[in-house]
Protein backbone atom coordinates (compact mmCIF):
# COMPACT_ATOMS: atom_id res chain seq x y z
CA UNK A 1 0.00 0.00 0.00
CA UNK A 2 1.18 3.41 -1.02
CA UNK A 3 0.34 6.30 1.22
CA UNK A 4 -0.73 8.51 -1.84
CA UNK A 5 -3.26 6.52 -4.54
CA UNK A 6 -2.58 9.32 -7.33
CA UNK A 7 0.93 10.43 -7.75
CA UNK A 8 0.83 13.50 -9.83
CA UNK A 9 3.40 16.55 -11.13
CA UNK A 10 2.32 18.16 -8.25
CA UNK A 11 4.01 15.93 -6.10
CA UNK A 12 7.18 16.19 -7.31
CA UNK A 13 9.86 16.24 -4.57
CA UNK A 14 6.88 15.06 -2.28
CA UNK A 15 8.18 11.63 0.00
CA UNK A 16 5.51 8.83 -0.12
CA UNK A 17 5.54 5.42 2.06
CA UNK A 18 5.06 2.32 1.20
CA UNK A 19 3.94 -0.50 3.61
CA UNK A 20 4.89 -3.96 2.99
CA UNK A 21 2.31 -6.27 5.27
CA UNK A 22 3.67 -10.17 6.23
CA UNK A 23 1.32 -13.12 6.81
CA UNK A 24 3.74 -13.94 9.79
CA UNK A 25 5.92 -12.68 12.38
CA UNK A 26 9.24 -11.28 10.37
CA UNK A 27 12.99 -11.33 11.76
CA UNK A 28 13.14 -8.37 12.02
CA UNK A 29 17.18 -8.30 11.48
CA UNK A 30 16.76 -8.60 7.67
CA UNK A 31 15.00 -6.26 5.27
CA UNK A 32 13.49 -7.39 2.24
CA UNK A 33 14.43 -6.74 -1.05
CA UNK A 34 11.40 -4.30 -2.51
CA UNK A 35 11.38 -3.43 -5.83
CA UNK A 36 8.53 -1.98 -8.17
CA UNK A 37 7.70 -0.64 -11.59
CA UNK A 38 7.95 3.33 -10.83
CA UNK A 39 11.34 2.94 -10.85
CA UNK A 40 11.91 6.56 -12.60
CA UNK A 41 9.08 7.93 -10.24
CA UNK A 42 9.58 6.63 -7.57
CA UNK A 43 13.19 7.35 -6.82
CA UNK A 44 15.87 7.31 -3.97
CA UNK A 45 14.20 4.44 -1.83
CA UNK A 46 14.83 5.23 1.79
CA UNK A 47 14.26 4.77 5.20
CA UNK A 48 13.20 0.81 4.88
CA UNK A 49 12.29 -0.36 8.54
CA UNK A 50 10.11 -2.68 10.65
CA UNK A 51 7.45 -0.97 12.24
CA UNK A 52 5.85 -4.23 13.63
CA UNK A 53 6.63 -8.02 13.69
CA UNK A 54 4.47 -8.09 10.50
CA UNK A 55 5.00 -4.74 8.47
CA UNK A 56 7.91 -2.99 6.87
CA UNK A 57 7.72 0.64 5.41
CA UNK A 58 9.87 1.99 3.11
CA UNK A 59 10.00 5.57 1.76
CA UNK A 60 10.13 7.06 -2.06
CA UNK A 61 11.44 10.38 -3.47
CA UNK A 62 8.61 11.60 -6.24
CA UNK A 63 10.27 12.51 -9.64
CA UNK A 64 8.33 14.26 -12.57
CA UNK A 65 9.15 12.31 -15.29
CA UNK A 66 6.59 12.38 -17.62
CA UNK A 67 5.13 8.74 -16.81
CA UNK A 68 1.65 7.78 -16.85
CA UNK A 69 1.17 4.31 -14.55
CA UNK A 70 -2.36 2.77 -14.10
CA UNK A 71 -0.80 1.00 -11.12
CA UNK A 72 1.92 0.87 -9.04
CA UNK A 73 3.88 -2.89 -8.21
CA UNK A 74 5.58 -3.92 -6.00
CA UNK A 75 8.09 -7.08 -5.88
CA UNK A 76 8.52 -8.57 -2.84
CA UNK A 77 11.68 -11.22 -1.62
CA UNK A 78 13.86 -12.27 0.57
CA UNK A 79 12.37 -11.72 4.05
CA UNK A 80 12.60 -14.33 6.70
CA UNK A 81 10.24 -14.96 9.16
CA UNK A 82 11.43 -16.33 13.08
CA UNK A 83 11.89 -19.53 12.47
CA UNK A 84 14.70 -18.65 9.73
CA UNK A 85 12.28 -20.10 6.30
CA UNK A 86 12.59 -17.47 3.38
CA UNK A 87 9.37 -16.04 2.19
CA UNK A 88 8.06 -17.02 -1.35
CA UNK A 89 8.37 -14.09 -3.28
CA UNK A 90 5.98 -12.08 -4.65
CA UNK A 91 5.52 -10.34 -8.15
CA UNK A 92 3.24 -7.82 -9.16
CA UNK A 93 1.47 -7.00 -5.62
CA UNK A 94 -0.70 -4.47 -6.83
CA UNK A 95 -1.24 -1.21 -4.83
CA UNK A 96 -4.18 0.91 -6.05
CA UNK A 97 -1.77 3.61 -6.47
CA UNK A 98 -1.43 5.39 -10.48
CA UNK A 99 1.10 7.86 -11.53
CA UNK A 100 0.34 10.48 -13.57
CA UNK A 101 3.13 12.98 -14.02
CA UNK A 102 2.54 13.48 -17.79
CA UNK A 103 2.07 16.78 -18.82
CA UNK A 104 -1.04 17.79 -20.94
CA UNK A 105 -0.95 18.21 -24.23
CA UNK A 106 -3.04 20.82 -26.48
CA UNK A 107 -4.31 17.77 -29.19
CA UNK A 108 -6.28 19.76 -31.63
CA UNK A 109 -7.78 23.35 -31.97
CA UNK A 110 -10.94 24.32 -34.18
CA UNK A 111 -12.99 27.51 -34.33
CA UNK A 112 -16.00 26.40 -33.63
CA UNK A 113 -18.75 29.41 -34.19
CA UNK A 114 -18.15 32.57 -35.46
CA UNK A 115 -20.49 35.76 -34.66
CA UNK A 116 -20.73 38.01 -37.99
CA UNK A 117 -18.82 36.29 -40.46
CA UNK A 118 -20.08 37.24 -43.67
CA UNK A 119 -19.23 34.96 -46.54
CA UNK A 120 -17.23 32.48 -44.54
CA UNK A 121 -14.99 35.76 -44.13
CA UNK A 122 -13.79 36.97 -40.63
CA UNK A 123 -14.13 40.71 -40.12
CA UNK A 124 -12.55 43.01 -37.20
CA UNK A 125 -15.67 42.96 -34.42
CA UNK A 126 -16.41 39.35 -35.22
CA UNK A 127 -16.47 37.21 -32.25
CA UNK A 128 -15.36 33.66 -32.20
CA UNK A 129 -15.24 31.03 -30.32
CA UNK A 130 -12.22 28.78 -30.43
CA UNK A 131 -12.19 24.92 -29.01
CA UNK A 132 -9.03 23.92 -27.97
CA UNK A 133 -9.22 19.91 -27.05
CA UNK A 134 -6.25 18.84 -24.86
CA UNK A 135 -5.02 15.56 -24.55
CA UNK A 136 -6.40 14.89 -20.86
CA UNK A 137 -8.47 16.68 -18.05
CA UNK A 138 -7.01 20.30 -16.94
CA UNK A 139 -7.05 22.04 -14.60
CA UNK A 140 -7.05 25.79 -15.77
CA UNK A 141 -5.40 28.89 -13.36
CA UNK A 142 -5.20 32.30 -14.34
CA UNK A 143 -6.51 33.53 -17.71
CA UNK A 144 -5.13 31.61 -20.72
CA UNK A 145 -4.42 33.40 -23.96
CA UNK A 146 -4.35 31.68 -27.48
CA UNK A 147 -2.66 33.46 -30.23
CA UNK A 148 -4.38 34.08 -33.10
CA UNK A 149 -2.56 34.81 -36.34
CA UNK A 150 -5.38 37.11 -38.24
CA UNK A 151 -4.06 38.40 -41.47
CA UNK A 152 -0.66 38.56 -40.63
CA UNK A 153 -1.18 39.98 -36.84
CA UNK A 154 -1.00 38.49 -33.65
CA UNK A 155 -4.43 38.68 -31.83
CA UNK A 156 -5.17 37.09 -28.42
CA UNK A 157 -8.04 34.96 -27.81
CA UNK A 158 -8.96 34.84 -24.24
CA UNK A 159 -9.92 31.71 -22.08
CA UNK A 160 -13.56 31.77 -20.92
CA UNK A 161 -14.27 28.28 -19.91
CA UNK A 162 -13.97 24.41 -19.28
CA UNK A 163 -11.87 23.95 -16.42
CA UNK A 164 -11.65 20.21 -15.51
CA UNK A 165 -12.79 18.47 -18.54
CA UNK A 166 -10.22 18.17 -21.74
Amino acid sequence: VIDDKLITDADGSKTVTATITFSEAMNQTLAPTITNNANTTLTNAVNGKWTSSTTYTIEYKVADVNVELADVKFNVSGAKDLAGNTQTAVTDVTTGTKIDTLAPTVSSVAITSATGAENATLNAGDVVTATVIMSEATTVTGTPQLDLNIGGTTVQANYKAGSGTN
